[in-house]
């Protein structure tokens, strides 16, 4: 979500990407002071962690994005060329006005 590959979260916090895979996965643990700093890193609160922690409700996707949104964004980021992006981005606006108006 936050435009960041696993490498750049990782160099920002001072561990390796492999690291950080260990951390998304559950095998290795990971303390508060570098929680604390993961948060810092996506520009959260650490408390953004805890969302619903306790809670007997199934967490839900936010109503406007989905996994497949959150990929595509990064997919997007990672375009070197803006020229291509602001192509794209105006071609992904036409297809949505199309389906919008039920074309």
């Amino acid at each position: 979500m936050a435009g960041l590959s696993q490498d750049g979260l990782g160099k920002q916090i001072g561990v390796t990407f492999q690291q950080i895979q260990k951390y998304e996965r559950g095998t290795n643990s990971i303390n508060a002071h570098r929680l604390y700093d993961v948060a810092m890193a996506l520009g959260v609160v650490p408390a953004f962690f805890y969302e619903g922690y306790g809670s007997k409700e199934k967490p839900t996707e936010p109503d406007n994005i989905s996994v497949q949104g959150i990929n595509m964004i990064q997919d997007y980021c990672d375009i070197p060329s803006a020229k291509v992006r602001q192509t794209f981005a105006a071609l992904l606006r036409e297809i949505a006005k199309g389906s919008r108006d039920g074309l």
